[in-house]
C-alpha cells in the first residue's frame, strides 16, 4: 500500500509511505513533482517535464510519483493526466473534454492556464478567483479576476500600494466571485459598523473600515444566495494563499 502526505490545503505531494519506508517529495514552484529521496537522502526519482507536462527526463524508478501538474494524477498506459473533473492531455497541451463551469473560465473551454510557469488549474475549472490585498498585515482590497494572480497583482502594483496579495478562493463562475466579494466587502463594513455613520458616503464608509475598494461590489440582490460566504464555503480556502513572484501559492 502506498500512502500519500500532501501540504495543507493544496495538491501539493510532500512525502510517500511505501511497504515500510518514507520518501520525500520536491516540487518546484507551482506544485510540480521534481525530485524523490529515500530516509537516507538518497535521490531515488527525477523528472523534467517541458511547459506542456511532457516528459523530457525521468530518472530512477520510472512512474514513482504519479502526479503531473499540482492535482492531476497521470495515467502512463493512457498518457492523461486526471483533473478530477476532466482529463489533461499533454501531449496537445489542453484538455479532451469542454470546461464543466462552461464560459465563465475563458472561451476556450478546452484551454488549460494561460501560463503554466506561473499558473495551475488544480480541479480542471479554471475559472475567476477571488483575492485580498494586505498591507501592514491588514486586508485593505477585496477583488476577483479572470486573469491570472500576477496579471492582477501587476496591475494592482501601478495603482494601489500593498505589501502581499492572497487567494481566498478560484475556480469560480463570475456570479459565485462577484457574491464572495461583495459579501467580505460588507462583512467588513459591519465589523467596522462604530468607526463611520449613516451620513457618510459609501466611499467614506469604505475608507474609515480600512479599505482601499471603490464601491461594496455587487449587490445583495444579485448575490448566488443570501450568504454567500457560508453557502459557499467549500469553494474559500481556509487558510489564504499568498501569491509570490513566479508562482500561485
Amino acid at each position: 500500500m502506498t500512502v500519500w502526505l500532501f501540504d495543507e490545503e493544496s495538491f501539493v505531494p510532500v512525502a510517500m509511505i511505501k511497504e515500510g519506508r518514507s520518501y520525500s517529495i520536491l516540487t518546484d514552484q507551482l506544485g510540480t513533482p521534481t525530485e524523490a529521496y529515500d530516509a537516507e537522502g538518497n535521490e531515488v526519482w527525477s523528472r523534467v517535464l517541458d511547459m506542456d507536462g511532457n516528459v523530457i527526463g525521468e530518472t530512477g524508478n520510472k512512474g514513482m510519483v504519479p502526479f503531473l501538474f499540482q492535482g492531476q494524477y497521470y495515467d502512463r498506459e493512457t498518457g492523461l493526466a486526471y483533473n478530477r473533473f476532466r482529463y489533461y492531455s499533454p501531449e496537445m497541451g489542453i484538455y479532451i473534454s469542454s470546461d464543466p463551469i462552461g464560459l465563465a473560465g475563458g472561451f476556450n473551454t478546452y484551454a488549460y492556464v494561460k501560463d503554466t510557469n506561473t499558473w495551475v488549474d488544480v480541479l480542471g475549472l479554471s475559472g475567476e478567483l477571488v483575492y485580498q490585498l494586505i498591507r501592514d498585515n491588514k486586508v485593505v482590497y477585496y477583488g476577483i479576476t479572470s486573469r491570472t494572480a500576477l496579471e492582477r497583482m501587476a496591475e494592482h502594483g501601478k495603482t494601489k500600494v500593498f505589501d502581499n496579495m492572497e487567494i481566498l478562493a478560484d475556480g469560480l463562475t463570475h456570479d459565485q466571485a462577484r457574491s464572495i466579494e461583495g459579501a467580505l466587502i460588507r462583512q467588513r463594513l459591519k465589523e467596522r459598523a462604530d468607526d463611520w455613520s449613516d451620513f457618510d458616503s459609501i466611499k467614506a464608509r469604505l475608507d474609515k473600515s480600512g479599505l482601499d475598494n471603490r464601491n461594496r461590489g455587487r449587490i445583495k440582490e444579485r448575490w448566488t444566495s443570501e450568504n454567500p460566504l457560508d453557502d459557499l464555503r467549500d469553494k474559500i480556502y481556509k487558510k489564504p494563499k499568498k501569491v509570490k513572484v513566479g508562482c500561485k501559492s
